[in-house]
């Protein structure tokens, strides 16, 4: 059997893990059996560096030669909650809190740059790309293919069946979306005092979730300071609707059922967390795309 997208053998791999040698030659399209163990072709060399580069910036999951991920920086909080009920974290400055909470990240993750830290000696061009040291460290199919995603690279046909290629792009991609939104939220470099400096603004800007939407005319600093007034629930609605429009782009047949048993819409968008089905089915349905024909008749569940 052969992949559209690869025109060697495709035989899917048993371990939800791979070496970056091996994913990189599978990638660059190039049989292992061809390449010098210290001196990869440039396909492959090409494929490596960008690798390297990524798991060095914590954007791409690194896995021992035993299977065991080593934790980078995505898994820990963001700065914005690192120590939020601590107010000695944040009396001498946003810039103080900072400089605690990057010594916390390298605490973290001081054994995943130990373990790789012969990746700046081959970026270096101090060390050669060498088939002995690549085979031991390995990353794993789902980040792998959501960096892919990210970086606009060729996504890894090779390690899932083809019939579910579709959906698995579709999940990363709502994915992607959620965490640009949440990243969008996080940049007002908000702190837990910031309620305290900006109380008169929060009370003005402060909003019922039943009411109507901030107009055009706020900023982008107004618009931050409105997220962190709205409750879990109201947050949940907002990214629910999000994911559920995005849904409903790629995919305009879908029930509103269809998206609520979605698991990005349960896991990222927080749907999850409610337990009344007829919440999550009123905060969407305005947003249903289909004719109405298709949608009248339906039980309310």
């Amino acid at each position: 059997m052969t992949s559209a997208a690869n025109n060697i053998e495709k035989i899917i791999p048993a371990k939800d893990y791979l070496s970056l040698w091996d994913i990189a030659h599978r990638l660059a399209n190039l049989e292992q059996s061809t390449s010098d163990p210290e001196a990869p072709p440039s396909a492959v060399i090409d494929v490596l560096q960008a690798m390297l580069f990524s798991q060095l910036r914590s954007e791409l999951a690194v896995v021992t030669n035993h299977g065991i991920e080593l934790k980078d920086d995505r898994y820990l909080p963001s700065v914005v909650y690192f120590n939020s009920d601590d107010t000695e974290t944040w009396c001498n400055g946003y810039q103080n809190a900072v400089d605690l909470y990057l010594d916390f990240i390298n605490q973290k993750t001081d054994r995943l740059h130990q373990y790789i830290s012969h990746h700046n000696k081959i970026l270096k061009a101090s060390a050669p790309y060498s088939k002995t040291y690549l085979n031991k460290i390995y990353t794993t199919s789902s980040d792998l293919a959501e960096w892919a995603i990210r970086k606009e690279l060729p996504f890894p046909y090779f390690w899932f069946d083809d019939d579910e290629v579709e959906n698995i792009q579709l999940t990363l991609k709502i994915k992607i979306l959620v965490d640009e939104k949440c990243q969008q939220f996080e940049r007002s470099k908000a702190c837990p005092l910031r309620d305290l400096i900006e109380k008169d603004i929060l009370a003005e800007h402060t909003v019922d979730e039943a009411t109507e939407p901030l107009p055009n005319t706020y900023k982008r600093d107004a618009i931050d300071t409105f997220w962190g007034t709205l409750t879990h629930k109201q947050r949940s609605r907002i990214l629910c609707r999000e994911i559920a429009s995005t849904l409903w782009k790629y995919n305009p047949t879908m029930s509103i059922e269809d998206i609520r048993r979605n698991e990005v819409f349960l896991k990222y968008g927080g749907a999850a967390h409610f337990s009344s089905k007829n919440t999550t089915r009123d905060w969407i349905k305005d947003l249903d795309t289909r004719p109405a024909s298709e949608r009248a008749g339906r039980p309310r569940l």
